[in-house]
């Protein structure tokens, strides 16, 4: 299958604000398919890598619901272990 893997690395020092390691998605040329990567192996491409030296996280605090939802925090977990 042909198509493009997007990613970035995180120290293992910041997870839990992204996956520690490698965090890698594709998405198919013909935009079909796509989701996490575990494993791949490269017939023919090219890599590009680039550095980021920073994080931009914003919240929706101009939203009610938002502010005053009980989110469970164990639930969430779980259910981004399972994703990862």
């Amino acid at each position: 299958i042909s198509g493009t893997i997007v990613g970035i690395w995180t120290p293992e020092m910041f997870h839990g604000v992204s996956v520690a390691g490698y965090h890698l998605h594709f998405i198919s040329d013909d935009l079909s398919f796509g989701g996490h990567v575990m494993d791949f192996i490269i017939d023919n491409g090219i890599v590009e890598i680039g550095p980021v030296d920073q994080l931009d996280q914003r919240f929706p605090v101009q939203d009610r619901q938002y502010l005053f939802a009980k989110f469970n925090v164990d639930e969430m977990r779980e259910d981004i272990t399972k994703a990862e």
